[in-house]
């Protein structure tokens, strides 16, 4: 929750509020709510129940804005952008292909991830992936690690 600095004028502002909600309040519950529960005219119940009404949510608001809000866990996260989303699904798409490759058919014309003489695919193919990733951020981050 993002604390506000108290100033002389914001400190004013509350407390005549907080005087002006206490004064309604004394005024509604000794002066018209008594004769709330022995009135005869339909008008006076109608408007009581109103201005109970009022009252009960104003003092939920006050309340609600003395206590504050909790504060949300939540990172503030980056605009959804559509073209990188689709450039992402597409590339999960092509190394899933590539990965699922079990047979190579024709090693003229099909694809594979060839070190040496040996070809990589299914689980070796993420291991080598990923450490080919580390290593490049290993050597981004640490120049002299050639």
């Amino acid at each position: 929750m993002k604390l506000m600095r108290v100033t002389p004028t914001r400190l004013f502002l509350i407390l005549t509020v907080m005087l002006c909600y206490i004064t309604a309040s004394g005024i509604w519950l000794v002066h018209f709510a008594p004769n709330l529960i022995g009135s005869s005219s339909e008008f006076e119940v109608v408007a009581g129940f109103f201005g109970v009404s009022v009252w009960l949510i104003t003092s939920a608001c006050l309340a609600l804005s003395v206590i504050g809000l909790p504060a949300t866990s939540r990172a503030p996260t980056e605009a959804f952008n559509i073209d990188d989303h689709i450039r992402l699904v597409a590339d999960a798409e092509r190394y899933r292909w590539l990965r699922d490759k079990v047979c190579i058919e024709d090693a003229e014309n099909d694809l594979m991830v060839v070190r040496g003489d040996r070809y990589f695919d299914g689980a070796e193919l993420d291991t080598e992936v990923d450490n080919a990733i580390r290593l490049a951020r290993l050597l981004e981050s640490h120049p002299c690690a050639e």
